[in-house]
């Protein structure tokens, strides 16, 4: 499938331009779309037509050159030349797949079958044999319809292509849509819609020219004519398919309609008019409008708006390729209520306009499939959110971006199916990340066979790979169980009415573990967060995003009043929002701003949450009367208390590098712009001093901890001058000692007090904190590691991250961030 995605389509493409004989044209049409049609069975899927046409290549002996392919040309009306690039572009696929697989692995054995089916091999220096011997394709390609699909659907899940709300159900206003009156035509004059088409009648033709202009077109005589002159729209109805030509096999997607109607809307090339020449009269070819079907299937495109875009994006209507079954695929059902249909693309070519767009490799895919394409799909970059029904507190709709789908089926997105979904997710997560290669680093960065600098020897590295020929190949693990799981648990009922009142949630993932990775992670299921609802409030007051709330209520669990301005704005309220929740919150006006607190009541972590909330209150105004703090500097006394309440001393750069932190002590005055003299002007809440580490370190008064000295508080000249040179003078004699050694011996530390393992720091960590280190001397490199100990003790178990080395990277990524905008502030 892939090589058929990325070669020209080897079918016959017969043209008005080359062939002049219409009739001729229509013949070899005929025999094109009967090919194609034969190899799409029914999928509708245009990688799955390629897939059988070259299962048919191998049933047949996998003849190679122009003349060999002789009988399987014509049997299956395909140009020998573009076939023959379709062959070489899978051979050199399979190929190029076979070098970076390792010997003896499951899918090495399987593509090597492949390839002897192609009758073909690959010697011992990795060129391509032709073999001899009998292939078996049955047993080679697989024949489950639902699989081939669920592989394209996890490919191209962000090129998503959508049917919803087809345009001849009745919309109930005056002015009916042209589809509705094309229904009505039909319905009126006895027509069945199956076998029928309707097309705008040309001026000055009855109905008996027409008749014959329809069976040029299609290359057989309708039934039936019916013109009308109120709507100035002709119905043509068609026998039913044959018994070679009907498509009622249980794979079957779509209810058709007959090859003559394809035919009709083949014979323009995809033009919206053409010229249709009458049989058997010398008059000027008729211009004719393309024929259109109410039951056609119109597909939008899901589009990104792009980063910062706030408006609507415009919709964009999707055009298939005219040649195959799809590109006038029609289902007629007009059984309410309506049936909807999803599917995917290989690659989209928008027009100058930007309303539509080519899309190739299009498959269609039955609505139940939707978990499915949500294995791949990223729900923060495209704004997924369950529809949760306020009745029954069930999941039936989902939205992306501002596409809804409102009329699924029952259960589709029950708590079950989301399970196999997030498994399925977990497993390509961990397919995409090779264990092995972390492990290779971390053996080449403890290398003992150093220069002088203590930076690993390359021919070392190079011997020990040279030694493991096989490190970098590559063994996919199987994950056919999981998508078996996942395709078993699909309802198959039909599609149902849409819900009296739905209720939007996010379905990104609320867990701290996932704060910092940003690829495949698992979906959140609305029921856990819904019981997070009902614990802080009832079912209608209920109508915040519980995320969010959740968040703000674990912020204010201490009890204190907090400024509205203070809280960090990821988990921020409106003051109108707040007031909508007096349940939960309470809020008071000062002179400065307003203020918010959790009522009582509100349950917290713990039980002793409120005592000590109270507790602090008190001990905070009490301690802001002793100390003299004005009320625009309370909100950063009440941050800075709360950073360091029941924690050990904290480094000053590690504290000041806060967003938060940073932004309050930007509506300070004067000095006391800078962390270091803010602190010393409240020597009765905070004490600092010179940690074991030689760097300054600030604590809460009276919390217990011990410093190895006293910090004088500096002049307002000073700054943040004397803490820096301070810090640097300790370390100065520091920094010319053997690098790797200082890092192995902070990663050792680390690994001690933490869950994380020396494997976790893999190359690029490791090449960032050497980098950070050669740069910027060993307290950047200190200042470092005392981050990553604050943030990596937090975790009480290795489970709770699943990618350890890409958190760390995400966690010294932002530190760099934070510091580079410090500086940039101070300066």
């Amino acid at each position: 499938m892939a090589a058929g995605l990325t070669a020209a389509d080897p079918f016959s493409a017969p043209s008005l331009l080359v062939l002049k004989d219409q009739k001729d044209y229509v013949q070899k049409l005929d025999r094109s779309f009967a090919s194609r049609r034969w190899c799409d069975h029914g999928t509708f899927s245009e990688p799955i037509m390629m897939h059988s046409l070259l299962m048919e290549w191998v049933r047949v002996g996998a003849p190679r050159g122009v003349k060999a392919l002789g009988s399987f040309v014509r049997d299956w009306s395909v140009i020998p030349k573009k076939f023959e690039s379709l062959t070489s572009d899978a051979m050199d696929l399979t190929v190029r797949m076979l070098k970076l697989l390792k010997p003896r692995c499951e899918a090495r054995r399987q593509i090597e079958e492949m390839l002897a089916a192609m009758h073909h091999s690959v010697d011992k220096h990795e060129e391509l044999v032709r073999t001899s011997g009998r292939s078996n394709p049955e047993r080679i390609f697989s024949r489950d319809t639902d699989r081939l699909r669920a592989l394209l659907a996890l490919s191209f899940s962000d090129q998503m292509l959508m049917h919803l709300n087809p345009r001849w159900v009745p919309s109930g206003t005056k002015k009916k849509k042209q589809e509705e009156q094309m229904l009505e035509l039909m319905y009126k004059h006895g027509f069945e819609p199956l076998n029928s088409v309707a097309i705008f009648a040309p001026q000055g033709q009855d109905e008996e020219s027409i008749h014959g202009l329809c069976e040029a077109m299609a290359g057989e005589a309708p039934e039936h004519v019916v013109h009308d002159e109120k709507a100035k729209m002709a119905v043509v109805a068609f026998k039913p398919s044959s018994s070679s030509e009907a498509l009622d096999h249980e794979d079957v997607l779509l209810w058709d309609v007959p090859s003559a109607i394809h035919r009709m809307h083949m014979f323009g090339s995809g033009r919206y008019r053409f010229f249709v020449e009458l049989p058997g009269s010398d008059e000027a070819p008729v211009e004719l409008f393309r024929p259109l079907q109410p039951f056609a299937l119109q597909w939008d495109v899901l589009t990104h708006p792009g980063r910062g875009q706030k408006k609507k994006p415009s919709t964009v209507k999707g055009m298939c390729d005219w040649r195959n079954p799809i590109g006038f695929a029609c289902h007629v059902d007009d059984a309410m209520p309506p049936a909807e249909f999803v599917g995917c693309c290989a690659s989209v070519q928008g027009l100058e306009g930007g309303s539509q767009a080519f899309v190739a490799g299009a498959s269609v895919l039955p609505l139940k499939f939707l978990p499915v394409l949500l294995g791949t799909l990223c729900p923060e970059r495209w704004s997924i959110c369950w529809g949760m029904d306020v009745g029954s507190s069930e999941v039936r709709a989902l939205r992306i971006l501002h596409h809804e789908f409102v009329n699924l089926p029952p259960k589709i997105l029950a708590p079950a199916v989301l399970e196999a979904v997030n498994a399925l997710r977990g497993a390509l997560k961990e397919a995409l990340y090779p264990p092995h290669w972390w492990d290779e680093w971390e053996a080449d960065w403890q290398d003992e066979g150093g220069d002088e600098n203590g930076r690993s020897s390359g021919k070392n590295r190079r011997d020990r790979k040279a030694g493991d020929r096989d490190a970098d190949l590559l063994d996919p693990p199987d994950l056919r169980s999981q998508l078996s799981d996942l395709l078993e648990i699909l309802p198959s009922a039909s599609a149902a009415s849409r819900p009296k009142k739905l209720k939007w949630r996010s379905a990104a993932t609320f867990d701290e573990a996932w704060e910092e990775d940003d690829s495949l992670r698992p979906l959140q299921d609305l029921s856990e967060r819904e019981d997070l609802t009902r614990t802080w409030s009832t079912a209608e007051a209920g109508s915040g995003d519980t995320k969010e709330f959740a968040s703000l209520v674990e912020h204010l669990s201490c009890g204190s009043w907090f400024a509205i301005s203070s809280i960090p704005k990821k988990l921020r309220k409106a003051k109108k929002q707040l007031e909508k929740r007096k349940d939960l919150f309470e809020l008071k006006m000062t002179r400065a701003c307003f203020q918010v607190r959790l009522r009582d009541g509100v349950p917290r972590e713990g039980a002793g949450h409120r005592q000590q909330g109270a507790a602090a209150s008190e001990d905070r105004s009490q301690g802001a009367a002793q100390a003299g703090v004005s009320k625009q500097q309370q909100p950063l006394v009440d941050m800075v208390r709360r950073l360091l309440k029941g924690k050990p001393p904290m480094g000053l750069g590690e504290l000041g590098s806060q967003a938060t932190i940073k932004k309050l002590l930007l509506q300070q005055k004067g000095p006391l712009q800078k962390i270091r003299p803010f602190l010393a002007a409240f020597p009765r809440i905070f004490e600092m001093g010179v940690d074991s580490k030689q760097q300054v370190a600030v604590q809460l008064v009276g919390a217990g901890g011990s410093f190895c000295a006293p910090v004088a508080a500096p002049s307002q000249s000073s700054g943040k001058g004397n803490s820096k040179s301070q810090g640097q003078g300790s370390r100065s004699s520091r920094k010319g000692g053997d690098r790797a050694s200082v890092m192995t011996e902070r990663i050792a530390l680390l690994c001690k007090e933490s869950p994380a393992i020396p494997a976790d720091f893999d190359y690029r960590v490791r090449s960032f904190l050497m980098e950070l280190q050669g740069r910027q001397g060993v307290s950047a490199l200190e200042d470092a590691f005392d981050m990553l100990h604050e943030w990596l003790c937090k975790k009480e178990d290795r489970s709770h991250i699943h990618n350890w080395p890409g958190y760390i990277m995400k966690l010294l990524m932002n530190w760099r961030t934070l510091v580079e905008e410090a500086v940039a502030e101070e300066d």
